[in-house]
């Protein structure tokens, strides 16, 4: 009867483990449009901060270009979220050698793809 108690509890947990979803986490540089940007192709970096305090724009320096590329590689888009934030948003602006504008908007601690929100995940 213990055996049989035991083998049933196995395989409920079998199961259930064979359930679960193991979600892959995609860096944010390797994201749709975001795979063009490379390092090494990027001619201009503009990030743009909305606060209540207003609006502030810089020009990123040559020389950290490397600096923001690998920061932001390092971000993990994760699941798809409905939450939103109007006075905390950074747009970093790329502007690559052929001349093609990328930009990627983080609003709080997601990231707007499209009209959708994704978590992010550092």
């Amino acid at each position: 009867m213990m055996k049989k108690r035991l083998l049933v509890l196995l395989a409920c947990l079998l199961f259930i483990t064979s359930c679960a979803k193991v979600q892959e986490l995609t860096s944010l540089m390797d994201y749709g449009d975001y795979q063009k940007i490379d390092e090494y192709n990027i001619k201009k970096i503009e990030i743009i901060k909305y606060t209540e305090g207003g609006d502030d724009t810089q020009e990123v320096d040559e020389e950290d270009f490397q600096k923001i590329y690998n920061n932001l590689k390092e971000i993990k888009i994760g699941k798809e979220t409905n939450m939103a934030c109007e006075d905390n948003t950074t747009v970093y602006k790329f502007t690559l050698q052929d001349d093609t504008e990328i930009i990627i908007e983080i609003e709080c601690d997601w990231v707007i793809i499209g009209n959708k929100r994704y978590i992010l995940e550092k």
